[in-house]
């Protein structure tokens, strides 16, 4: 069965999911905003195809239920996906070049903590890119990559558009 996003109800529930997964993607939305409704389905697509339970997690925080952890995070503009590592804002690094644009907030130190707007393209290569980290983090067997050099990796098999039964990975030379 495929992981449908977390849809976060109190501050509590967000503090737990946080602090027990890896990498955690959370999409900041409200019912009210046209651009939320029509990126949260390819959202919740990026969710089922990358979820790696324990290590990478997708939730929703509707900002007009629980608007305390909005708050939290300085979220003013929606839709905004922001990038958790081991329970804090930490971001990611390594992602440099791959995803960018516009709505792309990369940090002085090169990390990448948050995307804002409805941008498909960018939030489908952080999910593929994310389950490779996650699934590289922790049990992987002696002498296999680290996350440090996943992006390195990943860099390499990106080249060109990729399917497979559990990831779609789009490079930035696909059309949209």
């Amino acid at each position: 069965m495929a992981a449908e996003p977390i849809s976060i109800t109190s501050v509590e529930e967000f503090d737990k999911l946080i602090s027990s997964t890896k990498y955690v993607v959370v999409d900041f939305w409200a019912e009210w905003c046209p651009p939320c409704k029509a990126i949260g389905p390819i959202f919740t697509k990026i969710a089922a195809s990358n979820t790696v339970p324990g290590k990478l997690a997708f939730a929703k925080v509707d900002l007009e239920e629980t608007p305390d952890i909005p708050e939290r995070y300085d979220v003013s503009s929606i839709p905004a996906f922001l990038i958790f590592v081991d329970g804090e804002l930490k971001g990611v690094e390594g992602l440099e070049g791959k995803i960018k644009g516009p709505a792309v907030k990369q940090e002085a130190d090169g990390k990448l903590r948050r995307i804002v707007g409805a941008d498909p393209r960018n939030l489908m290569l952080l999910g593929g890119e994310l389950s490779k980290l996650a699934k590289e983090a922790g049990d992987a067997p002696e002498g296999a990559a680290s996350a440090t050099s996943a992006p390195a990796a990943a860099a390499e098999e990106t080249k060109e558009a990729k399917k497979d039964d559990k990831n779609v990975v789009f490079t930035e030379d696909d059309d949209w």
